[in-house]
């Protein structure tokens, strides 16, 4: 009943697949994402595989490239609700090494590295995206660094597995979103997610 009220309420699609595995579709942007989130919690949910997608900020992770981030720099206004400044959004190390696990059991390619959490997708200046290059961060997108800080404060655990949808590294925005290497990526990880959510 719980769970028909937060599926009502933000007309999403849930998917109960066995082994006590929900398979949700979030929305985008940090506050609309963590308000499901504490609900999902509400109602027992005590780990979360995020798969999304993300910009690529690094030539070497091009679109179709599947990211385990370690960690999301906290540019979005929600995370600091629930956690000073200055903490750190970090993933589960237990999921992120499942996740890991499971990727190179299956012999698939993947990189890890921070991801750039932003509120502002027309904000992402040229300064501010070779800054963040050089310092090897690897994607940008809107939700995870929330979804990380919530996590910690409610003790739960949260992990991501991004495909990589754009490239922001070049002289112009690529875009692969629709494209045919961007969505076998996002199969690819989703499957891959929900290995790892059956085996916990």
């Amino acid at each position: 009943v719980q769970a028909e009220h937060w599926l009502r309420r933000a007309e999403r699609e849930a998917y109960v697949a066995g082994d006590n595995v929900t398979i949700a579709t979030f929305p985008v942007g940090a506050p609309a994402a963590v308000t499901l989130m504490e609900e999902m919690i509400a109602c027992g949910m005590t780990s979360l595989i995020v798969v999304g997608s993300a910009g690529s900020l690094q030539p070497h992770a091009p679109i179709g490239s599947l990211v385990v981030p370690d960690a999301a720099i906290r540019e979005e206004g929600t995370s600091h609700h629930y956690a000073p400044a200055d903490d750190e959004a970090v993933p589960s190390p237990r999921l992120q090494d499942a996740i890991e696990h499971a990727l190179r059991e299956r012999g698939v390619a993947y990189a890890t590295g921070a991801s750039w959490t932003t509120d502002a997708v027309y904000r992402e200046h040229r300064a501010k995206i070779d800054r963040y290059r050089a310092a090897g961060v690897m994607t940008v997108e809107m939700e995870l660094s929330a979804l990380f800080t919530v996590a910690a404060f409610r003790s739960v655990e949260c992990a991501a597995l991004l495909a990589v949808s754009d490239e922001l590294h070049g002289d112009a925005w690529d875009l692969g979103f629709g494209g045919e290497t961007f969505e076998r990526a996002m199969g690819q990880a989703g499957l891959i997610a929900l290995e790892v959510a059956r085996g916990l």
